[in-house]
């Protein structure tokens, strides 16, 4: 009896290290693409409260997308 639940905790929690992996390693490949992709963007013409407001939307927008995916998962 020891043995099966000792067993189910370790399913457990390395299906819980292989989600927060799954999380970290899709968090820094997103870091990546907004570090390298975001010197591409045509920025230069925005001014002003619109550019606060794009930085504002860029910046939160990871957690977002993080944040919608880990409640979906979740759920199911």
């Amino acid at each position: 009896m020891r043995d099966a639940v000792r067993d189910t905790v370790r399913d457990a929690v390395r299906d819980v290290a292989i989600f927060l992996l799954k999380v970290l390693v899709l968090s820094a490949g997103l870091s990546v693409l907004i570090k390298t992709g975001g010197p591409v963007l045509p920025l230069a013409e925005i001014e002003g409260k619109a550019l606060n407001y794009l930085a504002i939307a860029l910046v939160t927008l990871p957690s977002l997308i993080l944040g919608s995916l880990l409640y979906v998962k979740s759920r199911s």
